[in-house]
């Protein structure tokens, strides 16, 4: 059988713009102009690396515009119509379809209402496709911010606190609240954040104080109707103070992940929507060379804690307290995530190198991939990353 040289990039924004207005979770003024510039900057970015790692790339788009800012990129080699009625379950039904004559396919999609695991549980069942996409009890625990919690808690993987909303006491709230007032290092929580459990991105955030969680609880004031019509979806955590950062990885062939450095986040609040944080991009941290290897070690384990050997690109959300020098594992991310713009950009050789060992992961076959030699070893040999989606 001859080695694949096409992928199929499935990208939800770009596919989805026609038959929803506004991204699931989301109050009414989120927008779609943040959401699509988002989604078509990952998926140019991943068009780019997979063209220098000499593959053909296509991609599926909602309408002709979406199709016309595609083709404009010149990275795609060709631009498919979506056949597709309204609904999330009309968009996968379109991405199956497309995927029966791919060789390659991978998936850029969020956690929210279940799109990323309807789309890769259906994608699997395609008769030809290889999938370039975590799957099995990796997706499922780092879909629901709640399984993870649990998953943190039993392997002692370093992680703030949660609680999901309906759980929610006086006791949890004052004992947390007890724990921050003593801390002698000024890196108590500093209120407390509510999200989606199955929320991506800066989608679906709510932060709130001591008195205004107290005040809900106790029924004297209403939470957002977005909230109050669906308490199970929530949890509730404190909110620590720290770097807010992400760090992306390639699983190649083994399930090793090769990480690169993190990155620091940008977000911006373009509304008065409290439900919404737009991701604007990020930069190198500094960190030292000691904390990197730290880093890669907790990234390690928090994978590994998972239960199941990831495949293609995944990422981590992370805190780091600038005090104790303390990382927290916010979340996993089963997916490409934004940072990979800035790589993509940085270091788009050495990303494409290791995009072909994912491509042997998914199909068994060699395909030339970096050697350990070609992977910077050191935290000062990575080049420094700056940029804004």
């Amino acid at each position: 059988m001859m080695e694949p040289n096409a992928v199929l990039l499935l990208e939800w924004a770009c596919s989805n713009m026609q038959n929803s207005s506004h991204a699931p979770g989301c109050e009414d003024d989120c927008g779609e102009a943040g959401l699509l510039r988002e989604g078509m900057a990952m998926l140019a970015s991943l068009a780019r690396i997979c063209r220098i790692a000499g593959l053909r790339v296509q991609t599926v788009a909602a309408n002709r515009s979406v199709a016309g800012l595609l083709r404009h990129t010149g990275l795609f080699d060709n631009v498919l119509p979506l056949a597709a009625g309204p609904g999330p379950s009309a968009v996968v039904d379109a991405w199956s379809a497309a995927a029966e004559e791919a060789e390659l396919v991978c998936v850029i999609a969020p956690e929210l209402d279940g799109i990323l695991e309807a789309a890769v549980a259906r994608l699997s069942q395609c008769s030809s496709p290889n999938l370039l996409n975590c799957s099995g009890r990796l997706l499922t625990v780092a879909s629901d911010k709640w399984l993870t919690a649990e998953v943190f808690d039993r392997h002692q993987i370093p992680h703030p606190p949660t609680l999901p909303l309906t759980q929610l006491t006086h006791a949890w709230i004052t004992q947390h609240v007890a724990a921050s007032a003593s801390d002698d290092r000024a890196e108590a929580s500093c209120g407390w954040v509510i999200k989606r459990r199955d929320g991506a991105g800066g989608e679906a955030m709510l932060r709130v104080t001591s008195r205004d969680l107290l005040a809900r609880l106790e029924g004297l004031d209403a939470w957002p109707d977005s909230i109050a019509s669906r308490p199970s979806l929530w949890i509730v955590q404190p909110w620590l103070e720290g770097q807010a950062a992400s760090c992306s990885g390639i699983a190649d062939a083994s399930g090793r992940v090769r990480w690169l450095p993190p990155l620091r986040q940008r977000f911006a609040t373009p509304s008065a929507d409290a439900l919404h944080r737009e991701y604007r991009g990020g930069c190198s941290m500094g960190i030292n060379e000691p904390e990197w290897e730290q880093l890669q070690s907790l990234l390690d384990r928090t994978i590994a804690a998972a239960g199941e050997q990831p495949r293609g690109w995944i990422g981590v959300d992370l805190l780091l307290q600038p005090h104790s020098r303390q990382w927290y594992v916010i979340e996993i991310n089963p997916r490409c995530t934004s940072s990979l713009v800035g790589w993509a950009s940085a270091a788009e050789t050495l990303v494409a190198e290791g995009w072909k060992r994912a491509v042997a992961a998914a199909t068994s076959r060699g395909v030339g991939g970096p050697t350990d030699r070609a992977w910077p070893q050191d935290i000062k040999d990575w080049p420094t990353v700056d940029f804004f989606v």
